[in-house]
């Protein structure tokens, strides 16, 4: 079934009478009610949420699709937007409701803040949109740097064949931990800091350990990552009680979700060839 390719989360801010107000956007994949974690980090920013604010959630779908469907498309996007507005700002009094298809923008969740608690209808809303940047179809009027230095950690272990050229290019098993940080610099643009370690065993022996800083570089969309990281380290044989320096890259290639990542990376060092495949968590 083909359904909508995004929907706009649009937001209010209005602590006092004529105070300013603001919008900010969130879209979703198609078929799908994942709330995009960088977009979430953006309006957060955006508007300044914090503990006691009033929100209100009128989720929508577009009418591709039957409307039964999409009325149980809708109510999953409020439902998700609620609680991932209640993960990252405790304290929230939120409203969330699915009104299935819509005439005009029928692609948006509405999310309407309001600090006296009152509901507002969603044809109220003035303010200038600000994009929050779920997929490339966003409509951009603020670019994500707004979200400062905002960011998630990943956490993965990793598990390669990896060649070495210190011992006459002999292959070991190499499990290892991959630690980095993600910060919200652009919706397209994957940033990492991150560090890695590995272990090169030989049956029930420990050949080789290798301690890398891994920074990372490479585009972004829909929750697929396509990027280069670097290498840059010492590795260190167990057999000789030698460190080598160690410096290279490798090309990465990954699938995102709001709370797991999947990885496959080939690349080559000073020392080292290296393949293998990474799954993590993201916190």
């Amino acid at each position: 079934m083909t359904l909508t390719t995004c929907a706009w989360v649009l937001a209010v801010l209005s602590p006092a009478a004529f105070a300013a107000q603001k919008n900010c956007q969130i879209t979703f994949e198609l078929n799908s009610a994942t709330v995009d974690p960088r977009a979430l980090d953006i309006c957060v920013d955006v508007l300044k949420l914090k503990t006691g604010d009033n929100l209100q959630i009128d989720a929508y779908a577009s009418e591709e699709g039957t409307p039964e469907y999409n009325l149980r498309l809708s109510q999953k996007r409020a439902v998700a937007v609620t609680n991932a507005l209640h993960r990252q700002v405790k304290g929230l009094n939120v409203k969330g409701r699915g009104l299935g298809e819509r005439d005009m923008e029928s692609r948006v969740a509405i999310l309407i803040m309001d600090a006296n608690g009152a509901d507002l209808a969603s044809d109220e809303i003035p303010g200038t949109r600000v994009a929050a940047f779920g997929t490339s179809d966003a409509v951009t009027t603020k670019t994500a740097s707004s979200s400062g230095t905002a960011g998630r950690w990943r956490a993965a272990l990793r598990s390669g064949f990896d060649t070495t050229r210190i011992e006459s290019r002999e292959e070991y098993f190499a499990p290892g931990l991959d630690v980095a940080y993600l910060p919200s610099v652009n919706p397209n643009v994957r940033l990492e800091i991150g560090a890695l370690a590995s272990l090169y065993a030989e049956g029930n022996r420990n050949r080789l350990g290798s301690y890398h800083f891994a920074p990372m570089i490479g585009y972004q969309n829909s929750g697929y990552v396509a990027g280069v990281r670097g290498l840059a380290g010492v590795v260190h044989s167990y057999e000789t009680d030698k460190d080598f320096t160690d410096t290279g890259a490798e090309l990465r290639l990954g699938v995102e979700r709001d709370q797991w990542s999947l990885f496959l990376g080939a690349g080559r060092s000073s020392t080292l060839d290296r393949i293998g495949m990474d799954f993590g968590v993201r916190f």
